[in-house]
């Protein structure tokens, strides 16, 4: 039996849905998904924080169970559905929690609306200062075609594929695909998958503001974390060292032997660093805390 209970709302002519669980008298965390995953991408993770804090896992526009893309792309609306998200549930200042997108969307409601955030946690944002297809090295082909360049022609060939497959076949792939990782991660990333909008891909490019303009701008507690880039981490140690310079206050956390989906690749060690942070930034509910 799942432990969370589906929602939708009407957000920016688009029904967005999103995933509650934990406790609505604790202090609040917006969990927001990478690229090609749901909300559904946090279960284990608000598995553990559920008895400590009220969790909202909100799927992104193209992605899970929320409509769209919609008129002028996932992208351009990311940051304005957060914080209608944040608005329309009533949260009071909530921690936001993202992955790769989700870091980046996270990064940009706690840099232009920061009265809404009390703390940000970003994992393994895209903050790069070369195109993905030069950093994540696509002269060479991947063994297994879903770690292809998220987006590019043969992984969009390879998940085109995948959402054919039966539910059972998806999952037994999932085991193929990410061998290292839990059952109770791939699930949902297989599940993910499966949702996905595939007319996302085709969206224009979309040019965010620099990833340094965004930090500069960030009031709120930030926690960093960081992979290995020999292993598919986006964020080198030298950008690491330039944001830790550039933000008001906050810490990075580098965990070894992991790649871009740190959570997935070493969860203990995430998990830690994120509950220490979460701890110290809202151990008092936020009315209690101003």
């Amino acid at each position: 039996m799942a432990d969370w209970s589906d929602h939708d709302l009407s957000i920016n002519g688009l029904t967005v849905h999103y995933y509650r669980m934990g406790k609505r008298d604790k202090p609040p965390v917006v969990l927001l998904h990478g690229f090609s995953d749901s909300g559904l991408a946090w279960t284990r993770l608000a598995r553990d924080l559920a008895p400590d804090y009220d969790l909202i896992m909100p799927d992104a526009a193209g992605h899970g169970r929320t409509g769209g893309p919609g008129p002028g792309g996932f992208r351009s609306r990311a940051i304005a559905d957060v914080v209608a998200v944040i608005e329309a549930l009533g949260l009071d200042r909530p921690a936001l929690v993202g992955h790769s997108m989700g870091a980046r969307t996270a990064a940009g409601v706690a840099a232009n609306a920061p009265d809404h955030v009390r703390c940000a946690v970003l994992e393994d944002p895209p903050w790069r200062d070369v195109s993905p297809q030069t950093s994540r090295g696509d002269a060479g082909e991947p063994a297994r075609p879903s770690l292809a360049p998220t987006g590019s022609p043969r992984w969009a060939e390879w998940l085109t594929g995948f959402q054919a497959l039966s539910r059972e076949e998806q999952i037994a792939q999932a085991r193929v695909e990410r061998p290292t990782w839990a059952e109770e991660d791939r699930v949902p990333w297989a599940e993910g998958k499966a949702l996905f909008n595939l007319d996302v891909v085709n969206e224009l490019p979309h040019d965010p503001p620099p990833w340094r303009d965004i930090v500069r701008a960030i009031t709120c507690p930030v926690l960093l974390i960081t992979a290995d880039p020999a292993r598919g981490g986006i964020v080198t140690p030298a950008v690491a060292h330039e944001a830790a310079h550039l933000w008001r206050t906050g810490r990075v956390v580098q965990i070894a032997d992991a790649g871009h989906n740190i959570r997935r690749d070493r969860y203990e060690p995430f998990r830690d660093a994120v509950v220490a942070f979460l701890k110290e930034n809202t151990g008092k509910r936020a009315s209690e805390a101003d």
